[in-house]
């Protein structure tokens, strides 16, 4: 699957356990998706079970960047040596670095749920992101579904668009 971001910007939303919002939503005019294939993600340790039972797509975001200008979005980037790979809508160990109206912040292994217009579903699907929810890190998916439907969220956003890729 092809996830890019929104010509217009992305909106970063943290979230709790369970869904719910925690704090403002964060939103940069100037975003950048890098992506990897799960197996390259996966520690030599092996997978979680929570990763097992709910692996998101087969390719997971590594780093989505989200800056308020240009300047600041390629400062974020400097030195990384990350390509634009094909990107996914529901993905795991995740790194958010925005940098927007002064403050900066990074987030690190993370779970994430991005979403916007789907653009194209052959050869490949493609999904314009223009919002990304972040789980807290250490989220167990199995354990944070207490009616929010963040399971059905997480795992629907893979498999629909698995299936359509076929």
């Amino acid at each position: 699957m092809g996830c890019t971001p929104d010509k217009t910007g992305i909106t970063i939303q943290l979230v709790k356990n369970d869904g719910s919002p925690d704090g403002a939503p964060i939103f940069g005019p100037y975003a950048q998706l890098f992506g990897k294939q799960r197996p390259e993600m996966t520690p030599a340790a092996g997978a979680t079970p929570d990763e097992i039972a709910f692996q998101g797509s087969n390719d997971w975001l590594t780093l989505i960047a989200v800056a308020d200008t240009q300047e600041k979005l390629e400062k974020i980037l400097t030195g990384s040596t990350l390509t634009t790979a094909d990107t996914s809508g529901s993905s795991r160990r995740v790194q958010i670095v925005t940098d927007v109206g002064g403050v900066q912040n990074i987030y690190t292994d993370r779970i994430t749920i991005a979403s916007g217009p789907l653009l194209q579903l052959k050869p490949v699907p493609k999904v314009d992101v223009v919002h990304v929810k972040v789980l807290p890190a250490g989220t167990i998916i199995g354990d944070s579904d207490t009616g929010s439907g963040l399971v059905a969220e997480f795992s629907g956003n893979s498999i629909t668009l698995a299936a359509t890729s076929k």
